[in-house]
């Protein structure tokens, strides 16, 4: 995952879809996870990570925290509370942690969109604000940030961010805040770590073909900064890669689809836990288990 970039289709409403019948769908069900005594304790978690045999991590979003859990899921502690200042987070969007600990959150302090890294015990380390002109009100869609940084990756010394009003859907920043280089039309693509293009695919199967069917013939609208813009329901709730190199999407419908290193559709994945869910986020641990939320369940694809 942190060699190879990943663009993928957030809307899913112009492409040339066919069903795929071959593929049944699996059912995974989960493992365990955080206790329920703890999971109680967030608003609303969309990010559950763990560093290589160390401690879990918890980004609450409706919370504006991130919590730190350890490895026998018996304590939790607050790493980033609320605040606009410097150390702490408001209005956050974005989140990912490294290999050594280290985690970056993106937010948005009156309305200007900030990257702020910190290292594994939650002091911060750096980090850096958008260009004035980039600046904007969060549109919603249930849980759902449709723009802004609502996706970063920690990618070694630099920073992947989806950001498309900023002119191209991924951007690479430095740790410092340079812009380095930018790619990407709104299609599913993978990237090799030089920035080539390896592939282009689509994405198919019967579940988007029920999203498309229930698609409205006129967009509801939603207001941005006074503006009145079209609002796009997702299709795609959460994305991630596994150690194989193999790209997991999870659709706002209750399946995920697993392609392949050559973006051939292997696999379509149902998860049960409590009952049947739709990952609205996905990271893979070192030793190969699944993270998801909401409800920080544990799986073993």
């Amino acid at each position: 995952m942190r060699l190879q970039l990943f663009v993928i289709l957030l809307t899913v409403g112009t492409l040339g879809i066919h069903t795929d019948a071959a593929l049944t769908v699996e059912v995974l069900q989960s493992v365990g996870g955080l206790p329920p005594h703890i999971v109680g304790r967030f608003e609303e978690p969309i990010g559950f990570q763990q560093t290589p045999g160390g401690p879990y991590y918890v980004f609450d979003r409706r919370g504006h925290t991130v919590y730190a859990v350890d490895s026998d899921k018996t304590t939790v502690i607050k790493l980033v509370e609320i605040g606009p200042e410097l150390g702490r987070i408001v209005q956050p969007r974005g989140f990912d942690t490294s290999p050594t600990g280290a985690f970056v959150v993106a937010d948005a302090p009156r309305g200007i969109e900030r990257v702020q890294i910190f290292g594994a015990g939650g002091l911060r380390l750096g980090g850096f604000t958008l260009p004035a002109r980039q600046r904007t009100a969060a549109l919603r869609v249930d849980s759902f940030v449709l723009n802004g940084i609502a996706s970063i990756q920690y990618a070694g010394d630099n920073l992947l961010i989806s950001h498309p009003e900023s002119g191209a859907l991924i951007a690479e920043y430095s740790r410092g805040g340079v812009a380095l280089r930018s790619s990407g039309r709104p299609v599913f693509q993978k990237y090799g770590q030089d920035g080539r293009l390896l592939y282009e695919r689509h994405i198919e199967g019967v579940e988007i073909d029920r999203s498309l069917a229930a698609l409205p013939t006129r967009w509801p609208t939603g207001r941005v900064d006074d503006r009145e813009l079209p609002l796009v329901t997702p299709a795609v709730r959460a994305a991630a890669v596994d150690g194989g190199g193999r790209l997991w999407i999870s659709l706002m419908e209750p399946a995920t689809y697993v392609y392949d290193g050559q973006g051939d559709k292997i696999r379509t994945v149902q998860f049960r836990a409590a009952g049947v869910m739709s990952p609205t986020g996905m990271f893979f641990t070192d030793d190969g288990r699944l993270l998801v939320t909401p409800g920080c369940y544990d799986f073993r694809p």
